[in-house]
């Protein structure tokens, strides 16, 4: 696997302004692990993803990670490195870069790069797998993920934090809790229940914001800003899963630190062995995994898309819908509220801790799967966090929210049957 080193370091920390470097933070399940076991998961975090200062562009990722022309401008002698002349914006340097010759055009020639671009910046970079030769077209990998780090610590750090991890200086001070990446788990998506969002979900979150919460609409950001962001997202995403994947199977061997001498000497051995043996390994595995589960969100057959067209809504429709609402069949009420008040009685029960089937919590409520107590939506309040289309309300009585107790009843209930529950559902604030 070829990774892509993008080093995008703002000029403003050079010139020491004072700020502190921000970092990515690991997660709990790291922190419980050895220091030894925590640096080296830290290592490879570093080497697979960087820093929130200077990324990486892994290209085993399925990520959009832009591209940048460039121009040889000199080869050294010793062939280490090349000089390209770049149309990089004059607040950034670039080092560290892993270039690839531009593709040819149909004739066969490479387009002639301009010989004094505007806005231009000289830029020395390692010669990693290839070699090249003077005024050779080449592309730099990175450019939107560098865009997408900018504008996601301009417009979402404050709330989602820098790791993405919903632990921003205001988060805080928000109900309900910005999200947390670092699962792959987004609640309003279009796809199948098992299934990552496509970017096209994470899109129309970001532009249209989510209704009820401190998720704002950014409808006025132009639209490649809004795909950077969606990259940059999905890349935070991709990180938290794969520290996650590098963190499990280290748990068993290497948790805590060693109280003793011997037992240190024996940790410290088993960590080399485990380190030079089995990590690289995993991370082959890791990335194959995140590879294909993010690629499947792009599946249209991963969509969701009705069998059949909307019933009409009429009263024998919103009679039918009600009574499933109220019954056995799909239980609605037991979190919603026989009037949808979102205060149904598993709203007061002791319900089992996330993660930990079996094990009930000290508090009654319901909880997501990041540990927070969640209420139930209010359906007389006419207010659907996920979009208030038909399709959109279909596809949360067909798959659920991912990561709440909101169920999936696409394998339950007939394509009717959830078109007179979207049908009751939106008739509920009109009628209470």
């Amino acid at each position: 696997m070829t990774r892509t080193l993008l080093l995008y370091s703002l000029i403003l920390l050079a010139c020491g302004c004072g700020r502190r470097p921000a970092q990515f933070s690991l997660s709990s399940a790291t922190l419980e692990l050895s220091d030894a076991a925590q640096d080296v998961v830290r290592e490879e975090l570093t080497a697979a993803f960087g820093t929130p200062e200077s990324l990486v562009a892994w290209q085993a990722l399925p990520v959009d990670f832009g591209t940048v022309d460039a121009v040889v401008e000199n080869v050294a002698d010793s062939s280490a490195e090349v000089k390209l002349l770049s149309a990089v914006g004059s607040d950034f340097t670039a080092r560290g870069l892993s270039i690839a010759p531009k593709p040819a055009t149909e004739s066969g020639d490479v387009e002639t790069a301009p010989t004094e671009p505007s806005a231009a910046t000289l830029i020395t970079v390692p010669v990693t797998e290839a070699t090249f030769k003077q005024g050779e077209q080449v592309a730099l990998v990175g450019e939107h993920l560098r865009n997408g780090r900018a504008l996601y610590h301009r417009h979402c750090v404050h709330c989602h934090g820098v790791s993405g991890d919903g632990n921003g200086p205001t988060a805080q001070y928000l109900t309900p809790r910005p999200r947390d990446y670092r699962r792959g788990l987004f609640k309003f998506t279009s796809t199948t229940v098992s299934v990552r969002p496509s970017r096209d979900d994470l899109h129309r979150v970001i532009k249209y914001g989510v209704p009820g919460t401190y998720m704002p609409s950014f409808m006025l950001l132009p639209e490649n800003e809004t795909r950077e962001i969606v990259e940059y997202v999905r890349w935070l995403a991709m990180r938290g899963e794969y520290e996650t994947k590098i963190v499990v199977p280290m748990q068993s061997d290497f948790t805590g630190n060693p109280e003793n001498r011997t037992a240190a000497s024996e940790a410290a051995e088993a960590l080399k062995v485990f380190r030079e043996s089995d990590l690289p390994g995993l991370v082959e595995t890791a990335a194959q995994e995140l590879s294909d589960d993010w690629s499947a969100a792009e599946d249209e057959g991963n969509t969701v898309l009705p069998k059949s067209s909307r019933t009409p809504s009429g009263p024998e429709s919103i009679d039918r819908g009600r009574k499933l609402f109220l019954g056995e069949k799909a239980k609605c009420a037991s979190c919603h509220g026989e009037l949808g008040r979102g205060n149904g009685p598993s709203t007061e029960a002791f319900n089992d801790v996330p993660g930990k089937p079996g094990v009930k919590s000290d508090v009654p409520g319901l909880f997501d799967i990041w540990g927070n107590i969640i209420k139930p939506r209010n359906l007389t309040q006419d207010v659907f966090r996920g979009g208030r289309r038909p399709v959109d309300v279909y596809r949360r009585i067909h798959s659920g929210i991912k990561g709440t107790p909101m169920q999936a009843f696409g394998s339950t209930l007939t394509d009717e049957e959830i078109w007179d529950l979207v049908n009751y559902v939106y008739s509920i604030p009109h009628t209470r």
